[in-house]
């Protein structure tokens, strides 16, 4: 079969003025919005911002989809994403440029999931601190293109808090972890951290704590998961390696209910990309091992992926 999964049109920047931009995103495929957003930037450090985009809770699926380095993001990204959200945004850079170099945001979000406004008592509070302790910021984007010669890192700590009638998000909005029917619900989320670039090195890493409570019956459910990934452009330490050939690895590991046992779910994702001309037209091929032992949606598989990823 032949079919298009993904199409879109994106575009934005300031408008009058340096400091005020604008930014949307229509996917043709699903007939939706993704993104429609203001930003105002005030004095190069406090940036505001109201609409619809993907919350910056965390890297891997802050991260476009055309600057990922596996062709899919980890079985993580399923259970701990807040995805996108309507809301309103505060973030401040503080000591830019010396070793305490870091960023702190603050949403208000719908809690409701895409194209959906807070009702009633809905809604999320997250806050996320970055540290970068290199004294620059490490952009949102996996592998490191621009070989760099100096370490780019960062630590990150970040926090949800609310009331949803969502036990997960995704793409398609609010919707349900495995078992869960719409309800109100309690969500609480902890989340740690890293990421690096160096020297065509690129490693990322995510650690997953939630908590879910129905508050209509008060049963509790708590998740615990995340994943590693690194890649590495062979040709910096093999000088024989084709310069644009890099290699990932990825393993990820998810327990969807921490007092049920004999439910973790497993993935090892081997990679390669071929950049033709950056994230903007490479080749991807990756190898993935599933090991999926939740009893309500179990199974096993091997899964194998190539793609050609160009934009436009």
């Amino acid at each position: 079969s032949f079919d298009v999964n993904r199409a879109r049109i994106k575009g934005g920047g300031t408008i009058a003025r340096p400091w005020f931009a604008v930014y949307g995103e229509y996917d043709l495929v699903g007939s939706k919005w993704l993104d429609y957003r203001t930003t105002l930037t005030v004095g190069g450090w406090l940036d505001i911002r109201v609409g619809q985009w993907k919350s910056e809770f965390s890297r891997e699926r802050f991260n476009s989809s055309g600057k990922q380095q596996l062709v899919e993001r980890s079985i993580s990204n399923y259970y701990f994403t807040l995805d996108r959200q309507r809301g309103f945004s505060t973030s401040a850079r503080f000591w830019q440029g010396s070793r305490w170099d870091s960023r702190i945001w603050v949403q208000a979000l719908s809690g409701l999931g895409l194209n959906r406004s807070s009702e009633g008592g809905n809604g999320l509070l997250m806050g996320r601190w970055q540290w970068n302790p290199n004294g620059e910021e490490l952009p949102f984007s996996g592998s490191d293109l621009k070989r760099r010669p100096e370490r780019v890192s960062s630590i990150a700590l970040a926090y949800v808090s609310g009331d949803s009638q969502c036990s997960r998000f995704s793409s398609d909005g609010c919707v349900q972890l495995p078992g869960f029917s719409e309800s109100d619900y309690d969500l609480e989320q902890l989340m740690i951290e890293t990421a690096v670039h160096h020297r065509g090195f690129g490693w990322e890493q995510e650690l997953h704590y939630k908590r879910v409570r129905d508050e209509r019956t008060g049963e509790v459910t708590r998740l615990v998961g995340g994943y590693g990934q690194l890649g590495s452009f062979l040709n910096e330490w093999w000088k024989a390696a084709p310069a644009p050939l890099e290699v990932v690895a990825r393993l990820a590991i998810v327990d969807p209910n921490t007092d049920r046992g004999g439910d973790t779910n497993r993935e090892l994702t081997l990679g390669a990309n071929w950049f033709f001309s950056g994230h903007r037209n490479k080749l991807s091929l990756d190898l993935s091992w599933l090991e999926n032992n939740d009893p309500l949606e179990a199974g096993d598989k091997t899964r194998l992926r190539l793609q050609w990823d160009v934009s436009l």
